[in-house]
C-alpha cells in the first residue's frame, strides 16, 4: 500500500479514510469492511493482508450521508494538485518568460 495512504491511515485510525484516486474513492483495510457492510460493495484483496473497496466518485455525497447518519467519522482525501504541473505552469507564466503565440 502507498506510504502516503498508510500515514495518513495510522494519523487517523478512527476514522473512515476515503482517498480519491481517478473517478473513484478508495478504502482500505478495516475502513473498507465498514463500506462493503453499510453499502454492499465488494472487498478486493490487494496483497495477501490488504482489504480494499471503492465506489464511484459521483456518489460521495450518498456515502458521506450514511456514514454521518450512523455516526461514523470520516475523512475525505483528495489530490487536488499535480504539483510537477503546477510548477512548469507557474515557470512558463513566469515574468521572466517570454510567451510567443
Amino acid at each position: 500500500m502507498n506510504k502516503m495512504i498508510t500515514t495518513i491511515k495510522q494519523i487517523h485510525s478512527k476514522a473512515v479514510c476515503l482517498f480519491e484516486i481517478g473517478g473513484f474513492y478508495h478504502v482500505y483495510g478495516r475502513d473498507a469492511d465498514i463500506i462493503s457492510y453499510l453499502f454492499g460493495y465488494k472487498i478486493k484483496m490487494l496483497e495477501p493482508n490488504i482489504k480494499e473497496c471503492g465506489f464511484p466518485v459521483s456518489i460521495i455525497s450518498k456515502v458521506k450521508a450514511q456514514l454521518e447518519n450512523n455516526k461514523i467519522d470520516y475523512l475525505q482525501i483528495s489530490r487536488r494538485n499535480n504539483y510537477e504541473v503546477e510548477e512548469k505552469v507557474q515557470k512558463r507564466n513566469s515574468p521572466f518568460c517570454l510567451k510567443i503565440e
